[in-house]
């Protein structure tokens, strides 16, 4: 199954996306959508949209996972955050991507077993998960795979589940309708 997993930025968008076979995990692409602050808002989610559109059409994901939302004491900056997401969101919905989100949370302590994780704690179990030789990984590329890493393992302890109880189960993390 190929997924995506995407980290919201202002600026700086992370993305990766990954395949999961056989329990085994491989990053296909990883990377970051970089968006000059001298670009206006506006104009910044037309491109970030348009990115994201661009590397869902090529890898063709089935699902994709996107960090939820904190809140930020600054109402504008939460609320900007918020059209970033709805930019990624319609892009994915356009692909025909199922869409789930998670918390910071709930991403740190799927990958790394505690939920209040430091970013290198994320970076270092990303790179081990994955095998990932490269020596430095930005914070925001480690934390879309391991937002993509998260859905991976919710999506396989769902079938785990429905295998061997028979019944329906839902997968932690809210899913958007598609």
């Amino acid at each position: 199954m190929r997924l995506i997993g995407i980290d919201p930025g202002s600026y700086i968008t992370g993305y990766a996306v990954i395949d999961e076979h056989n329990r085994t995990l491989n990053l296909c692409e990883g990377g970051l959508i970089k968006i000059p602050a001298t670009i206006d808002k506006y104009h910044r989610l037309q491109i970030l949209y348009e990115k994201i559109d661009e590397i869902v059409s090529e890898n063709a994901p089935e699902c994709a996972a996107i960090e939820d939302t904190f809140y930020h004491k600054n109402v504008k900056t939460s609320l900007y955050l918020g059209q970033i997401r709805g930019a990624i969101i319609l892009a994915l919905l356009k692909n025909k991507c199922r869409i789930f989100e998670y918390s910071p949370l709930e991403i740190k302590q799927a990958v790394v077993g505690y939920g209040h994780a430091s970013k290198d704690q994320v970076e270092f179990m990303v790179k081990r998960l994955l095998n990932i030789e490269s020596k430095k990984i930005s914070h925001d590329c480690s934390d879309a795979i391991a937002t993509a890493i998260c859905l991976s393992s919710r999506i396989l302890n769902l079938a785990l589940d429905d295998g061997q109880t028979g019944k329906k189960t839902r997968a932690s993390g809210r899913r958007r309708r598609s």
